[in-house]
């Protein structure tokens, strides 16, 4: 972000007051939603705005916002995006944002903190967030009997049903708080928050990159195979759908300016995302199932925009995903592949037949009625929406590696 020069405004002939400033913000390559995060990313973005606010009104302004909807991440980095969110600060005003922030941010760090329960499908359908009173009603006891819980939680559910949809002036009541107060009680949460770790829960898979079903010389040649791809293109977006731990996605990130790593598992992203923020790695973690991914929200339906919207990449890596997402989630091949073909400018895809050990664990409580899902089947699928330019077939293995160029470029 950087104050554009008087110079260069005057070329655009706006008429501005003299006391305006005028500032350029970069563009993002990837817009993100809080229920896409991760618990990391989610607690990033918290203490973000909270030091946000005490820097305001160590300066004489206020955030009158607490949205996670005012944060994007550039990789691992959150930013703050909406400069319209700062106002003056009144003496004695409280900070009117604290629900917000509460209902955005501390209850779904809460929910997950302590109960293990994921907050992504809620902040989805949800864009006020988690209440006082609903997450007051997951809690354990000996969450709820912490100080900063039973007063930023119990005891604001407690307020909110007794005084119900009643304003401070209906009620004869104008509240004063103290500048002082204001910044004591952001630091609390701060503090707080800041320690707050998700706790601990089985992930189907979690130790599915030490469990698959091929060795040390396929998987350097999967690496080897996902690298030339990557040098030969020299794509500048990078999405890796199902990424598991993302070794894929950090290797592709060496060469690229931007890697988006999505997968269902929200405990998997998160240690994707503690182990690219530790590295310093161009790789943005997301939440998201291919087969349900987030869809266009909102207002009119364009206040978030769907997965499918915020692309095409240049390249999209699917790599042992096509067996989950036909033999689990009833997707048909064609299917998977015009969609497929609809975000990716170049793939690399990963074919995982029938007879291989983690189709069968798939398959092992179901019918198998997928007639459509062998090779040759869907090398012709893939055939009809690109060019196939790479065909590897992984060693002591039946697993078939394809790079193509989508047919619509």
């Amino acid at each position: 972000m950087s104050q554009v020069d008087d110079a260069s405004l005057a070329r655009t002939g706006l008429l501005l007051p003299t006391d305006a400033a005028v500032v350029s913000q970069p563009t993002l390559p990837f817009v993100t939603y809080p229920y896409e995060w991760s618990f990391g990313m989610l607690q990033s973005a918290a203490l973000l705005q909270l030091e946000l606010v005490e820097f305001s009104l160590n300066r004489g302004a206020m955030l009158k916002d607490a949205t996670p909807y005012n944060v994007q991440f550039t990789n691992t980095q959150p930013c703050f995006i909406d400069l319209g969110s700062f106002e003056r600060y009144e003496q004695g005003r409280p900070w009117n944002a604290f629900t917000q922030f509460c209902n955005l941010f501390f209850h779904p760090l809460l929910l997950e903190a302590f109960v293990g329960v994921a907050f992504q499908s809620w902040l989805r359908s949800s864009l006020e967030g988690i209440s006082a009173r609903a997450v007051s009603q997951c809690l354990p006891l000996h969450a709820k009997l912490r100080p900063i819980i039973f007063t930023n939680v119990l005891l604001q559910s407690f307020l909110s049903g007794r005084i119900g949809s009643a304003t401070p002036v209906e009620l004869g009541v104008k509240p004063v708080v103290s500048k002082s107060a204001i910044v004591r009680h952001v630091r609390q949460l701060r503090d707080f928050v800041a320690g707050l770790k998700p706790k601990k829960r089985t992930s189907e898979w979690s130790t599915y990159a030490e469990q698959n079903s091929y060795g040390a010389i396929a998987r350097a040649q999967k690496l080897a195979f996902v690298e030339e791809t990557v040098l030969r293109l020299r794509p500048v977006t990078i999405w890796d759908l199902g990424c598991n731990t993302g070794d894929y996605a950090m290797l592709a990130s060496q060469h690229s300016f931007s890697v988006v790593a999505m997968d269902a598992d929200p405990m998997l992203v998160e240690t994707l995302y503690q182990r690219a923020r530790a590295t310093g790695a161009s790789v943005l973690p997301l939440v998201m199932d291919v087969t349900n991914p987030s869809p266009d929200q909102g207002w009119n339906q364009r206040e978030r925009r769907g997965l499918a919207d915020r692309g095409p990449a240049d390249l999209v890596l699917a790599l042992a995903l096509v067996h989950h997402v036909r033999l689990r989630g009833n997707v048909p091949v064609g299917h998977f592949v015009r969609w497929l073909a609809r975000i990716a400018r170049h793939c690399v895809v990963e074919f995982v037949p029938k007879s291989d050990p983690a189709a069968r664990r798939l398959l092992a409580w179901r019918d198998d009625v997928y007639d459509d899902y062998d090779e040759q089947q869907f090398e012709a699928a893939l055939s009809e929406r690109f060019v196939i330019q790479t065909k590897h077939r992984l060693p002591d293995s039946e697993r078939v590696l394809y790079s193509g160029q989508a047919r619509w470029l």
